[in-house]
């Protein structure tokens, strides 16, 4: 009977480090995705105050033509 329960003690010792080792690499992971979608939404950002300074260039040449 003690030694079943040391086996057991045992595999639940092994089957916590290992979700614990999981947590640790989708937590890593998390935090890589996270930063990347900061990268994204800084670029998009500037993407779109490229766009609306291009809109106002053209509205500007457009008026100097009329």
């Amino acid at each position: 009977e003690i030694e079943s329960l040391k086996r057991e003690n045992q595999s639940i010792k092994t089957r916590y480090r290992d979700v614990d080792n999981k947590i640790l690499e989708l937590t890593t992971r998390n935090d890589g995705l996270k930063s990347k979608i900061s990268i994204y939404e800084i670029r998009l950002h500037d993407n779109e105050d490229n766009d609306k300074r291009s809109q106002n260039e053209i509205a500007k040449l457009k008026r100097d033509i009329q």
